[in-house]
């Protein structure tokens, strides 16, 4: 848990805590190791000099590191599932010094972005200040470490969130049109999704672009990946479950990921998530790699725009051509705000044929995979739906609409 000044965190892990220990599982809180190092003599006038303020972020790191390591072990060993939530994280300390000193500090620590990033957290949750469409709530009484004004407060609250802008699960928790139990209650349900709990739908809104975008034109900081996807043969018979295995490369580092999704006979799309290294990727993608499926190759962007999160999806593999807008929304009624830098076709929010599960599929893809043949097949969503279905059928034939239903409810969530 992330944010800045008066953001709620403390609530929102006194708030978690009990709803996950309610649920059974064994919950283990970090805390923040600024506000102890400050609380036990530490002072701002330890720090006059860049050198001193590199030292001492190298000295937080430590001790939140091994904080966070020893929480972990325990978490390991009590025999029951368990969650771990930090106050804070590795990269919030970027947010306190210059870039120059951050990259000495990693240097210093034979470390880097990506894997303090990506690979040690499997979420990101970020509350937003109070200072920023709630500055009536603002106050420093809460934390007696705190000094910063208000407009302070949202300086820092922007950059602590560029900090972990690339995360492949940074979830913003803004102050926007809603007050602070609903933030909560939005902060508890994005928890139900992370552990596998029954939660009310995740809100993604998605645009069809009319071509790739010129990163170099856009007035907001960007993050870009290469990503791999494999999906792998089930270990289940349900034909609503399915899992794969992601690679994120930026530049020479990487990280790795497992998804399994699985659909309720309500609707509503359980995905339960893990961080794998990488031979765990490796041997997947060799020993379990589903025959029927294309490996999807793609290029993604992460920015912010009007403090809602985006991603520019641009697939190399299956499907060359293929750029989608992805956008991490409030609500299913909250509009999203467009960045007016990119050429946004149409809204294809819910529809099946753009998700990854649905392109990777070889049925789909016949001949040198091009935008026109994309094209072509995404205007009849009907002959897709036949497409699939008879093929995946024993002996062939044309299938029910139910079967259509079955196969095309699992695409509509992934």
């Amino acid at each position: 848990l992330t944010g800045g000044p008066c953001a709620g965190k403390t609530t929102a892990m006194a708030r978690l805590s009990t709803y996950l220990r309610e649920r059974g599982y064994r919950v283990f809180t970090v805390p923040e190791a600024a506000t102890m190092l400050f609380s036990n003599g530490a002072t701002f006038t330890d720090l006059g000099t860049p050198e001193a303020e590199t030292e001492f972020q190298v000295s937080l790191m430590r001790t939140q590191m091994h904080l966070e390591d020893t929480f972990f072990r325990l978490a390991r060993v009590v025999g029951k599932p368990a969650v771990l939530l930090c106050d804070r994280g590795t990269m919030d300390g970027s947010a306190y010094v210059s870039r120059a000193q951050w990259e000495r500090l990693l240097e210093l620590e034979k470390t880097d972005n990506v894997t303090l990033r990506d690979t040690r957290y499997d979420a990101v949750f970020h509350l937003v200040t109070a200072a920023k469409d709630a500055e009536e709530f603002y106050t420093l009484e809460t934390n007696v470490t705190r000094t910063e004004t208000p407009e302070q407060a949202r300086e820092l609250d922007a950059k602590l969130l560029k900090a972990w802008v690339g995360h492949p699960r940074l979830f913003v928790f803004d102050n926007h049109g809603v007050d602070f139990e609903g933030k909560l209650r939005r902060l508890v349900d994005s928890m139900s999704s992370l552990v596998g709990l029954p939660s009310s739908q995740r809100t993604f809104h998605r645009f069809l672009l009319r071509s790739p975008p010129d990163y170099s034109t856009f007035p907001v900081h960007v993050e870009r990946f290469k990503v791999d996807k494999v999906y792998l043969v089930s270990s289940s018979t349900s034909t609503t479950e399915f899992t794969f295995v992601r690679r994120r490369r930026q530049g020479s580092l990487a990280s790795y990921g497992q998804t399994t999704a699985r659909r309720l006979p309500d609707g509503r799309l359980i995905e339960t998530k893990r961080i794998i290294n990488a031979r765990d990727y490796a041997y997947a993608v060799l020993q379990r790699a589903d025959p029927n499926r294309h490996h999807v190759r793609l290029r993604r962007a992460s920015f912010l725009w009007c403090d809602h999160y985006f991603e520019i999806y641009e697939y190399d593999e299956p499907l060359q051509g293929l750029c989608l807008l992805n956008c991490q929304a409030r609500s299913k009624e909250d509009p999203v705000p467009i960045p007016p830098f990119l050429d946004v076709e149409k809204d294809v929010t819910g529809q099946p044929q753009f998700s990854a599960y649905t392109v990777s599929l070889k049925e789909y893809v016949t001949g040198e995979p091009t935008a026109r043949h994309l094209q072509q097949l995404l205007q009849d969503a009907p002959k897709l739906k036949r497409t699939v279905t008879s093929d995946d059928r024993e002996g062939g034939g044309a299938g029910t609409g139910d079967e259509e239903e079955a196969i095309l409810g699992v695409d509509a969530g992934t």
